[in-house]
């Protein structure tokens, strides 16, 4: 478990009876606790230790979802589609989460299905099921918390309509990685109102209680009386999968280690090892100053550790590597390269992200050169982002790859390869 997901957890777990009280803090305070923490070799050796002994205590642990998830340790929002969807195909599955959506919402009553059809992907709708002169229910997965693309929701409405449903036939479920999030305006365009009692917001968290709690133990029991040992089997790995470090870190097996972690990490900030006793207001302040200064101590050692990869890739090319914050996605490590011919730099820079994909492509900073540097556009293979991650600086113009199934190696060759074609232009410009 990373040490700043345990610095969390103890901030959530510290709160101080009144937060907005203001107090004047001792810089030197503050500095020593960064001393202690961050000066002495001893403490990161120290908490991998108890992380590598409580790990050694668990039982061995396979997963197949997670042997084919990308670096990051996640699988594809398409992927968890394709599963869900196969698990609504078997009908007591379905029957047992429309009963779950009806709990939820009464405006959910008249969902029912007798033989409905089941389509993971089917014309951009991740999960659309449908039955003739019956119900559509669309479903949104987001559970990455992907960025709504322009009127999609509407769009999705639109092509249910063209099918022959009706209006009051349709409904949508919405499935974030957080109930925080929900499709943003533009998304529903005219509908939003027509389904406020014909939609609902269900959390990756909210369907990962539904199926351990409701959904597991029915197959258990119907794997004894039925044989459903590969739904049983199935359902147990998606669950472990959810309930992993890099989704939802709610897995059991992960308790022990934590209480060892956090006693360890309370007992080097001197708050004991409690875990009930609860800070002073100015211990909770210190804390998120703490928290703050190792996130900005991450990200600096996140860029050395990239440059050292990126130097032996780009050679001499000008290259800026930062952490920068994009629009709905927080700090993303941000390559920049700017192209310069002989000897003269360009108007415009390429520019690589790793948000739910690998984005690169060029990006167009000076307005004066804006029609040239679009001539040059038109010769190359890009296309213009829909949405773009930082509306406020930039446009991009964009390929797109996904690194979960292309390897992160593969995208940076790729992104180089752009880099040659578009000198190529450049000099062709130049010399033309």
């Amino acid at each position: 478990m990373p040490i700043k997901n345990t610095f969390s957890r103890l901030l959530q777990t510290t709160v101080p009876t009144n937060r907005n009280t203001r107090f004047t803090l001792e810089k030197t305070r503050l500095e020593d606790i960064e001393h202690d923490w961050l000066a002495n070799d001893g403490i990161l050796t120290e908490f991998q230790k108890i992380e590598r002994s409580e790990r050694s205590k668990l039982p061995y642990h396979i997963n197949l979802i997670d042997l084919v998830a990308g670096e990051n340790g996640r699988i594809r929002e398409t992927l968890h589609s394709r599963i869900l969807a196969k698990l609504f195909e078997h009908s007591e599955v379905l029957d047992r989460f429309l009963a779950y959506l009806r709990k939820r919402h009464n405006g959910f009553d008249n969902l029912r299905f007798e033989c409905p059809r089941v389509d993971p992907e089917k014309k951009g709708i991740d999960i659309w099921i449908r039955e003739k002169d019956g119900c559509a229910l669309i479903i949104e997965n987001k559970i990455h918390d992907a960025v709504d693309q322009p009127a999609q929701i509407s769009r999705y409405i639109e092509l249910a309509l063209l099918e022959g449903f009706e209006l009051e036939q349709i409904y949508i479920i919405y499935i974030p990685g957080s109930k925080d999030k929900e499709p943003e305006i533009d998304s529903w365009r005219s509908f939003r109102k027509e389904f406020r009692n014909r939609y609902l917001n269900i959390s990756g968290r909210d369907l990962l209680t539904w199926m351990k709690d409701e959904l597991l133990p029915w197959v258990k029991e119907a794997t004894a009386s039925k044989n459903e040992s590969f739904l049983h089997s199935a359902l147990e790995q998606y669950i472990d999968h959810l309930e992993g470090e890099h989704m939802y870190g709610s897995h059991q097996r992960f308790d022990q280690m934590d209480i060892e972690l956090n006693k360890f990490t309370r007992r080097m900030l001197q708050l004991g090892e409690d875990p009930c006793s609860q800070t002073t207001p100015e211990q909770f302040i210190l804390l998120e100053k703490l928290l703050k200064k190792m996130n900005e101590i991450g990200n600096e050692e996140r860029i050395k550790h990239s440059k050292v990869f990126i130097a032996d890739k780009f050679g001499e090319k000008k290259v800026n590597l930062q952490m920068r914050n994009f629009h709905n996605y927080g700090p993303r490590l941000h390559l920049d390269v700017c192209l310069s011919v002989n000897g003269t730099e360009q108007p415009f820079h390429l520019s690589m992200v790793s948000l739910e994909k690998v984005y690169y492509g060029i990006t167009l900073r000076d307005s004066e050169h804006l029609d040239a540097s679009k001539r040059i556009l038109e010769n190359l293979d890009l296309k213009p982002l829909k949405r773009n991650p930082n509306p406020k600086e930039q446009l991009y113009y964009i390929n797109s790859k996904d690194p979960e199934w292309k390897e992160q190696e593969q995208c940076y060759g790729e992104f180089i390869e752009l880099i040659a074609n578009v000198e190529r232009q450049l000099r062709r410009k130049r010399t033309g």
